[in-house]
This record gives C-alpha cells, structure tokens and sequence, in this order.
C-alpha cells in the first residue's frame, strides 16, 4: 500500500524515501518495487561492527519529502529513541527557492509480528510499543491485511490462519495450513528456523544438496581444501565483521559470489546500490581462509532476520514446536511466501543432527542409570527385581508421544508443553523419569516421564 501512495507522490513531485532494518529488504524493494530504499544504519550514518557501531557517511536526505520506516515493529526502544532525535532534527527542509515546507514522516508494519529481541519490564510488551509507535508516529499504518499472497483465496485464508495462530496449538496450525517433511533433505525452498543452530544445520543439509545438484548436471562448483565447496552465484551471509582490501563486510549482511579465485572469491554487496552511496563497492573480496571463518551458507533464516521479505520459492519452516517459540513466530514463518499452499513444516530428527536409534536408547539406558544412582546415594531401597527398566520407560515414553513412532516428540503431561528427548545439559525442556511417590525410589509403577522443570517444581 505505501509503495503505491510513494508511487502516487512521485507522480506529484515528491520523492520518498524507504528506511528498512536489512540490506536485502532493501534491496528488494529498489528492485522489485521500484522504490528508493535504504537501511536504517545508512539512514543515521552508522555501521554495525562486533563491539557495536561506528560512525560513518549518512545518505543525503534533502531531496526527500516523505520518509517512510518500513517494519517498524522490528525496532527496540533504543532505535526509536533515535529514530524521534532523527526526526526532530530533520523535519524543516527548503527547496531550491528556498521556500520552507515540513518533512513528513510516516511508519508501516504488522502489529502481530515478532517484537524486538530486548527485555522490556512491563506487562503487556505489545501494547507498550503500539502505545509508543502511536506517540512516535501518529500516521502509522498497521498492516493488518497480508498483501503478499498472490491469490484472492490464499488473502482470505490468511485471515484465518492469523486467528488460530493465537487461538490453537502451533502443531495443529501446522498440521492444519501446511505440508509437512520428515526429512530435512526434503526441505522445499527456503529455510526458516527458530535457532540459529537450526540455521547451521539446515544450511549444511541444502548446501550438501545443492553441491550433489550442480555436479550432476555438470555445472561447475569449486572445492577448495579444508574449506566448503562454493559456485557462483551461491548467497552467503557475513557472521562478523571483516576487513579485506581496504573494503569491509558487515555483520548480517549478505553477498553473492560473482567470480572464483585460486585466492577466494569476489562478492557482489546487496548494499553497493543504496542511494546516494558513492563509497560502497559493488566487489569485494575475501580469502577462502575468511570465507570460512566470517561467512555461512544462506539457504536458511532465523524468523527473525526473514522479517519483512518475500521468498518467490517456497518455505519449509522449522522448530516451531519450541519451547520458546511464539504464535507470532509462526504468523511470520507462515506468511514469508507467495501462497499457502508453498509453506511446508519439519517435524522428524534432522539427519544432519546424526540422532539414531541407537542414540536415542543410549539417552535412556543413561537417564536411567542416572536415576537409580540417585536412589542410591539418597538410601531408597527397593526390592530384588522391582527397579524400573528400560522396557518400563520405553513403554512410558510412548504414552508421552506425539505422532508416529518413528520420531522423538514428547509432550509432558504435567504442563502439557512439548519435552525434548535430546537436549543440552541444563535444558528443563528435557524429559525426566519422575517419582510418582517422592519416598520410594525409581522402582515399576512409581515412575512417570514429566519435564524437568515441573520435576523441579514438584521436589
């Protein structure tokens, strides 16, 4: 709707001027849409480097009559407060005559989007930054109608999707608006995951896949010793920040591969195009030493950083089943493509994670070993041949179970959340084997499989 009404301003002589969190929807926008757009670190003239930021040229804004911050609900508090100082100092504007006239400033987004990544110490984070988004700017829209499905029935079955984000389980959303995978080889598309180790281990399956792909239509892919295997073309995002030859790459940013070396690569800058930006180089370089050591694959985004873009292919969506995962994470997950019908769901082990059944029998005969030396060093005693048994918790394990039998998805029946049966040390996600009766000890029938935070809570 706004790159229509900027569309409608130009018409009349007024230019405007997109301001978005990331290159790429930046990039986007200038080329699909056709709108000036830059990034709100090229906005205010900073960079963002690992111990933070650093100054730099800001564009030059004098010929701008609107400014429009796109996602606007991706911003925390700290942005905003810089965004109102930016504002303040840049609303009064004269043109050639040097007749006065007032900048205008407006904000777009989706209010039930993911929020910022900070700690907010108020009831209701959402309504506080709806509040504050409303004092900052009181001509924002909310975009409350997904304009990206490309058919008038996927529009309306948005809608619904929306609602029961917020109203059903995040599994019977997926179950019910998408296709779902058991193999993360099979995965369709981009990649959107919960965790940035999703990421890394989505992007090794694609990449493996992609590599097989080329080589067998005899396409040409570099493989470089004790480094991935690279082609041209392949989209890589910068892990932190690196200088090479004088030029920098910037931490989240992506670059594409144009040209392969004996020495590295050459790399198009997604951000060499922004406007009025005449110290950006198109081309840079990196060694293959830096490639692996600042670069990864980008098949796959977190929900987070996917925010605000389009994928014209499909979208296969994992860990939605998270502990910590969101209704929100899901609406944005859910809506990054062009129709319903081309999102996708992983629920089954990664093979990439290398979980096999043996694996898994291994975590249990541990956690059992585990429990009945605790009853040990705590005294409980229990009769010959009465202690608990991998055959008693397998069976128990299979009533906590969710779908087939051929996956490790539990759900506790205590909180009734979703249990991991691999975990890291320390995650109360985990399953335990609980006593029913906290004086005996682990022995049949005084045994249940609950997570380890309501295990705590109950001991």
């Amino acid at each position: 709707m706004l790159v229509k009404y900027a569309k409608y301003a130009a018409e009349r002589g007024k230019k405007t001027l997109f301001v978005v969190p990331g290159n790429l929807l930046a990039y986007n926008l200038r080329q699909k849409d056709h709108v000036e757009a830059v990034t709100w670190h090229k906005l205010i003239g900073v960079r963002p480097t690992e111990d933070g930021e650093e100054a730099t040229r800001a564009i030059n804004i004098q010929d701008y009559q609107l400014i429009v911050f796109d996602e606007i609900f991706t911003y925390t508090m700290r942005q905003q407060a810089r965004i109102k100082d930016f504002m303040e100092k840049s609303r009064d504007m004269w043109d050639e005559q040097g007749n006065y006239t007032e900048r205008k400033f407006f904000a777009a987004g989706d209010t039930f989007q993911n929020l910022p990544r900070e700690k907010l110490d108020v009831p209701n984070p959402r309504a506080f930054y709806n509040d504050n988004m409303a004092r900052l700017f009181p001509a924002h829209v909310d975009l409350r109608v997904n304009k990206r499905m490309d058919n008038e029935a996927d529009r309306v079955r948005i809608e619904t999707f929306k609602k029961d984000c917020f109203s059903l389980s995040r599994d019977e959303v997926a179950a019910k608006y998408f296709t779902r995978i058991y193999d993360a080889k099979a995965t369709m598309g981009k990649a959107i995951c919960f965790t940035n180790k999703e990421v890394d281990t989505v992007n090794s399956v694609l990449h493996n896949r992609k590599v097989a792909e080329r080589k067998a239509q005899n396409e040409s892919v570099h493989e470089h010793p004790g480094s991935p295997t690279y082609y041209i073309g392949m989209i890589l995002c910068c892990r932190s920040q690196l200088k090479s030859k004088g030029k920098v790459f910037y931490t989240n940013f992506e670059y594409r591969i144009e040209e392969i070396t004996e020495w590295g690569a050459k790399l198009w800058d997604f951000n060499a195009d922004q406007v009025d930006d005449s110290t950006t180089s198109e081309h840079l370089e990196a060694s293959f030493t830096q490639l692996l050591s600042h670069f990864k694959p980008n098949y796959a985004h977190t929900g987070h950083s996917s925010q605000g873009l389009t994928f014209d292919s499909a979208v296969t969506i994992y860990g939605h089943n998270n502990w910590h995962c969101t209704s929100e994470w899901l609406y944005v997950a859910g809506t990054r493509t062009r129709r319903l019908a081309d999102v996708y769901y992983f629920r089954g082990e990664p093979q990439a994670h290398g979980k096999t059944e043996s694996e898994f029998l291994n975590n249990v005969r541990k956690k059992i070993r585990s429990c009945l030396e605790a009853d040990a060093r705590a005294g409980r005693r229990y009769e010959p041949n009465t202690e608990m048994t991998e055959a008693d918790v397998l069976k128990l394990l299979r009533t906590v179970k969710k779908d087939t039998p051929t996956e490790w998805h539990l759900t506790c029946p205590s909180c009734i959340r979703d249990m991991q049966i691999f975990y890291d040390n320390g995650d109360e996600a985990q399953y335990s084997i609980d006593r029913i009766d906290s004086t005996l000890a682990h022995v049949k029938g005084n045994i249940q499989i609950i997570c380890l935070r309501c295990n705590k809570a109950k001991h």
